[in-house]
């Protein structure tokens, strides 16, 4: 993996799907040996998902870059935890409260739980849900559509 093929990612013109991981993502591949380390720990499945998402400590790769690297790699597995999907899991009254408010691996596991339940129970995938989080949000979601329809 290469610093610009890391941050190619982060920009909606080439993940299609998310609009804002470059703002604080492009740090990360200041470092790149810290990056792939982290990334390789985050994607080790031998390991369960709360001890990998500690472990995976690099400067600017939070919990939306994180969950979104996890959703691309592993699409059956893991949702998107991001200020828009925990904003909507709060509103449904879904946004789980009984984890260790420190252990941010333990919160992503347990968020993790209630998007996989969710999606189960609308009948989709992670994808559309994530996508169906930003639906539920109209001013967020008419400024990616617009620039999506902006791209070549």
């Amino acid at each position: 993996l290469s610093a610009e093929e890391f941050r190619s990612f982060l920009y909606l013109e080439n993940n299609r799907h998310w609009s804002q991981l470059y703002r604080r993502g492009n740090g990360a591949a200041d470092d790149m040996e810290t990056l792939r380390a982290g990334l390789a720990v985050l994607l080790d499945e031998r390991h369960d998902i709360s001890d990998r998402w500690n472990a995976a400590r690099v400067p600017g790769l939070g919990k939306a870059i994180k969950s979104a690297i996890l959703l691309v790699v592993f699409p059956d597995r893991y949702g998107v935890w991001n200020n828009v999907s925990e904003k909507q899991l709060r509103r449904l009254g879904l946004f789980p409260v009984a984890y260790p408010k420190t252990d941010k691996g333990k919160r992503y596991e347990a968020v993790n739980e209630q998007l996989k339940k969710l999606a189960r129970a609308v009948g989709t995938d992670l994808w559309t849900l994530d996508s169906l989080f930003w639906d539920l949000d109209p001013d967020k979601s008419r400024r990616v559509f617009a620039q999506l329809a902006a791209m070549p």
